[in-house]
């Protein structure tokens, strides 16, 4: 049998297997840059330590350059002293899931100093502070979503005007839960056993839960809106209003001390909400307010108790048929 020869290439080929081709040894002209991210572009926020936010005399740790902060473990309070102080504007605090402690005889858990507007905070707990969990008196724009203020000494939530509020917790405050100057915003917010009102302000309040605080459910200020709420348990009442407020679609039941909605001011609507086993279920004493389609059962003194100098629709009561020249009856059930 005839043998072909076979080139050395091919043989070299068969013996070394596939051939790995390389490329240009020679380095590019000029230094060689790192390929890895560093540090800060990890994780550009800045943490909150002794290092990068030093305290003072009066405070664990102080924040007075703008920026985006972050917690990396639970603080404990010091006696004498706030937890964060927060002197500088346009401050976003993460609490990253961590809390701030208080001890007997601290101050505040979070205060925001003059200046410091526009500051939020977010995502954690501040608990048994000697003075109130978040101080910002006064302060525009503060935004708080996602932090359960419990078990401090004054206010749990405290902020000026602009502020906004969401998915927050208030329980066991020595006084109010959440207060906020007016116009606010509140949403999918819970104030539960505070020493005084679970809500005071205004502006636009919707689905939140106010129940057995010593005060109101939710003490109210001029031109609100608010909605698709409920109160229940409070000592003072429900829902007091101030002028120019909205209320519809809301709820309040056994706040058996007081009635579950009341004002004795005027130029409010007060239409389509549930009121039931409080002392009145609508009392309005003021002038010049308009109360329709409402639904109270149980109250204790008057379903609907409305002085003559407003208008509201005729009042449909139990065992009567459901017949009214008016579409805007409230209803005794």
């Amino acid at each position: 049998m005839q043998i072909r020869s076979m080139s050395c290439a091919v043989v070299v080929a068969l013996v070394a297997g596939p051939v790995a081709l390389a490329g240009d040894l020679a380095p590019p002209a000029g230094p060689v840059s790192p390929t890895m991210k560093d540090l800060v572009e990890v994780e550009p926020r800045i943490a909150v330590n002794s290092t990068n936010t030093p305290g003072t005399s009066a405070t664990v740790y102080q924040i007075s350059q703008p920026g985006s902060y972050y917690l990396t473990e639970n603080l404990t309070g010091v006696s004498g002293d706030d937890g964060i102080r927060i002197t500088a504007p346009d401050v976003v605090l993460d609490l990253n899931g961590f809390t701030l402690e208080g001890v007997a005889g601290s101050l505040d858990g979070i205060n925001l100093f003059a200046g410091a507007h526009r500051v939020v905070i977010r995502n954690g707990a501040i608990v048994g502070w000697g003075s109130h969990g978040i101080l910002a008196t006064g302060l525009l724009g503060v935004s708080v979503d996602s932090v359960r203020a419990a078990g401090n000494g004054d206010i749990g939530m405290r902020t000026g005007a602009y502020a906004s509020f969401t998915r927050c917790y208030a329980e066991s405050n020595g006084q109010d839960g959440i207060i906020s100057s007016s116009p606010a915003y509140f949403a999918d917010c819970v104030a539960q056993g505070n020493g005084d009102d679970g809500f005071s302000g205004g502006g636009i309040i919707e689905r939140c839960i106010s129940r057995n605080n010593d005060g109101w459910g939710f003490n109210l200020s001029t031109s609100t809106s608010i909605s698709g709420c409920a109160a229940s348990f409070n000592d003072l009442g429900g829902y007091k209003l101030l002028f120019n407020t909205y209320i519809t679609r809301c709820f309040a039941d056994q706040n058996t001390s007081g009635p579950s909605i009341f004002t004795d001011r005027s130029d409010n609507v007060i239409v389509a909400n549930m009121v039931t086993r409080g002392t009145h279920g609508v009392q309005v004493t003021g002038p010049g307010n308009l109360i329709i389609g409402n639904f109270a059962s149980g109250n204790s003194v008057a379903e609907y108790s409305i002085a003559g100098s407003n208008t509201a629709g005729p009042i449909i009561g139990v065992g009567n048929p459901i017949v009214s020249n008016s579409p805007w009856a409230n209803f005794d059930f």
